[in-house]
């Protein structure tokens, strides 16, 4: 995984020092899933969560890890699309949040923003970053 990380970084993908790659079983993430950071709790509990904090999507070591699926580690192009289109989404984020009172928003507007199925503003964006970089490799030649 660290060698995804370098070629991202080649790129200019910036990646906070508080982010963790991992790569999750082929399929394991969900029909059409390629990677994901935020995994909605299914409990009960969560149902009746309004509100989302920037501190909800670290870990107990203080990590946000994005999962990438192992099926798109076997191309440079798509290790790199793959991590920039996140790594747009949890930027952009992380600044909403910072900007936010509370560092909160609501569970809809964070959906609207980075779910694919509300077409998220986010969401869109990250592709439209994620296909400026592919483009440049295969203008300047893959590493």
């Amino acid at each position: 995984m660290e060698e995804a990380i370098v070629l991202a970084k080649r790129y200019d993908v910036l990646i906070p020092d508080d982010i963790d790659f991992y790569g999750a079983e082929a399929g394991s993430l969900g029909k059409d899933i390629n990677a994901s950071y935020w995994a909605w709790p299914r409990s009960e509990a969560w149902a009746k969560v309004r509100w989302v904090s920037w501190k909800d999507f670290y870990n107990v070591h203080g990590k946000i890890m994005i999962q990438l699926d192992s099926s798109i580690l076997k191309s440079d192009e798509g290790i790199v699309g793959f991590i920039a289109h996140e790594m747009h989404e949890l930027n952009k984020l992380r600044k909403l949040f910072e900007e936010t009172p509370g560092q909160r928003m609501t569970v809809e507007r964070l959906a609207k923003l980075i779910n694919a199925e509300h077409d998220g503003q986010l969401h869109l964006e990250a592709w439209d970053v994620s296909d400026q970089i592919i483009t440049r490799m295969r203008n300047e030649g893959k590493p």
